[in-house]
């Protein structure tokens, strides 16, 4: 249990959560640079850059929500990519598309961006399988954001909109939540 082994149990979860994704999201990344046809040198190279050179790789001790945004972007991007370099792409990279770009807005707010342009980009390129592959797979991401901000907060804003309010500044079981005075 968490309670009796704390260490192994939270270590176990960040490995589950974090690290393996992490590891599939770099062998999604050198099958896309393998795929646009990348030379050796410059692929090691990229691959390093995307495990070591950014500040994602701390995030990966913590339980947070950066480290699954970023793994669901490259899914993303990858099949956007298979998408753009095939003559008949097929339903599942659609599917794929839509989501990994809501998982990454559901995960990020600010990629909200992100999602519409990845609409778009469907759009232009097949607006059938845009609507029978990609809406549907964007909506359970989606769906599961907006009846989970219900379930926590009573509406469907999203829970920064909340700063300041009552959600954010309270005191349970005679401990104040951190936004009382929030340091550092």
């Amino acid at each position: 249990s968490l309670t009796e082994h704390t260490d192994f149990v939270s270590r176990l979860l960040l490995f589950v959560v974090n690290v393996l994704p992490m590891v599939l999201c770099l062998l999604s990344l050198r099958k896309t640079l393998r795929l646009i046809e990348v030379d050796g040198r410059s692929l090691w190279l990229l691959l390093t850059s995307a495990a070591f050179g950014s500040m994602l790789n701390p995030f990966l001790t913590t339980l947070n929500n950066h480290t699954p945004a970023a793994v669901s972007l490259v899914f993303c991007l990858s099949a956007m990519t298979r998408v753009c370099l095939s003559n008949g792409p097929r339903g599942r990279d659609y599917a794929i598309i839509g989501f990994t770009a809501a998982l990454t807005c559901c995960f990020e707010l600010p990629a909200a961006l992100f999602g519409l342009l990845t609409f778009v980009f469907v759009v232009k390129r097949d607006w059938r399988k845009t609507a029978a592959c990609y809406v549907p797979a964007a909506i359970v991401p989606l769906a599961a954001f907006f009846v989970t901000n219900i379930i926590c907060t009573g509406g469907i804003k999203p829970f920064y909109a909340y700063y300041g309010t009552d959600k954010y500044v309270y005191v349970h079981e005679g401990i104040p939540s951190y936004w009382t005075t929030p340091q550092g």
